[in-house]
């Protein structure tokens, strides 16, 4: 009940400070469904705080200037503002990159009835499609109807005419891809869908609509308590709106002096991530093996007593080749090791400068051994 009291609430706020102007002013009112209606405004009624234009009363284009630098695109722009009175120009800068800069513009008619702040009705219909919607037209049903689509946070519209009559070919006249369209119909969907625009519309973009002439207040309009409290809201919106803006460009300036360093920090994760995969595989290799090869389980007792020139693997028998006082106690010695069979010499014993030279052979047959046997086998191999 309280949630449906302050959003009853929240929309008569709407109605009280936002318009309309098509061909006279409109203003908003809530039905007995709660949804939001168009109704004549009263003959010497004040204008509101924000008016949303419609289309045929404004101009609307995009425009490419070469500089990437915000004070030089303000010098720009300064030069580009018409010098025709019968018109009032509104920009909103839209994408700066590789020295170059994408504008919005749009040129209302100072025939239209001014507002504090006044909205390109095209602009808030262009918010309800995100960056995921490029592509998508929308064909709006009004009583002049047009065409609306946004593309890289830049509005395209046009009126519909006997030349551009179709979704596609408004998309071939603006320079926009096309895939899909949706209609809005007039009435309740039309009035929803303007909405729903200013609602997604960023609200520090508000501030680029200001119209110059309506700063000039009167004080007799100051008193009234809902003037005091709405040019509080607006000074407040203006001031934090701004304050956003001048953070944003402070934040963006940074991240992009510290762009090399990021880079650098994210090349040595990434090398990182690659030695510490190389590494993991090698654990997951060598957890596998055995650490000592079986056969120092026999030689362990023989370095005491021998002489070793090598040691070989072949056809499934150890072969020691070396020398020692005595070579039947280096055989014995590995004959009685419980994990060897069938040790003996290969070749007959010789003596030479008080030391016999030896070549024995043995096989491993303790089953802990097998399978490490069967490795030793295949990499001999």
């Amino acid at each position: 009940m309280l949630q449906h009291k302050l959003t009853t609430w929240f929309k008569k706020s709407i109605c009280y400070f936002v318009s309309y102007y098509a061909d006279k002013t409109y203003h908003f009112e809530l039905n007995q469904q709660g949804q939001f209606v168009l109704v004549d405004a009263e003959p010497k009624a004040k204008s509101t705080l924000i008016q949303i234009i419609a289309r045929k009363h404004y101009s609307e284009f995009n425009q490419r200037f070469p500089v990437d630098n915000k004070k030089e695109l303000n010098t720009l722009l300064k030069l580009n503002v018409s010098n025709n009175d019968n018109v009032q120009s509104y920009h909103l800068v839209t994408q700066i990159d590789a020295g170059q800069s994408e504008v919005n513009m749009w040129q209302i008619s100072t025939n239209v009835p001014k507002a504090f702040i006044q909205l390109p009705e095209s602009l808030l219909l262009s918010y309800i499609l995100n960056e995921e919607s490029s592509g998508c037209i929308q064909e709006v049903e009004s009583k002049q109807p047009y065409f609306v689509a946004r593309l890289q946070n830049t509005t395209y519209s046009a009126l519909k005419s006997q030349l551009i009559n179709s979704a596609a070919r408004f998309a071939n006249t603006v320079g926009i891809p096309h895939q899909t369209s949706t209609v809005i119909a007039e009435g309740a969907d039309y009035i929803k869908a303007l909405f729903s625009g200013l609602a997604a519309l960023p609200k520090n973009k508000l501030v680029a609509f200001i119209n110059p002439a309506s700063l000039r207040v009167q004080a007799k309009d100051l008193k009234s308590p809902s003037k005091v409290i709405a040019a509080m809201l607006l000074g407040y919106l203006t001031l934090t709106s701004g304050y956003l803006q001048f953070t944003h460009y402070q934040l963006s300036t940074q991240a992009e002096m510290q762009k090399d360093k990021v880079n650098q920090v994210f090349d040595l994760l990434d090398r990182y991530e690659s030695d510490k995969l190389t590494f993991t595989q090698l654990v997951d290799f060598t957890e596998a093996k055995s650490i000592l090869s079986p056969v120092f389980y026999v030689l362990r007792d023989l370095f005491v007593i021998a002489r070793f020139d090598n040691i070989r693997f072949e056809n499934e028998r150890f072969v020691l080749r070396g020398d020692a006082q005595q070579a039947t106690q280096v055989l014995q010695t590995v004959a009685n090791n419980s994990r060897v069979k069938d040790a003996k010499f290969d070749f007959p014993t010789r003596s030479q400068r008080g030391r016999e030279q030896f070549v024995i052979s043995f096989v491993l047959h303790s089953q802990q051994d097998a399978h490490q046997l069967a490795s030793l086998q295949q990499v001999s191999q």
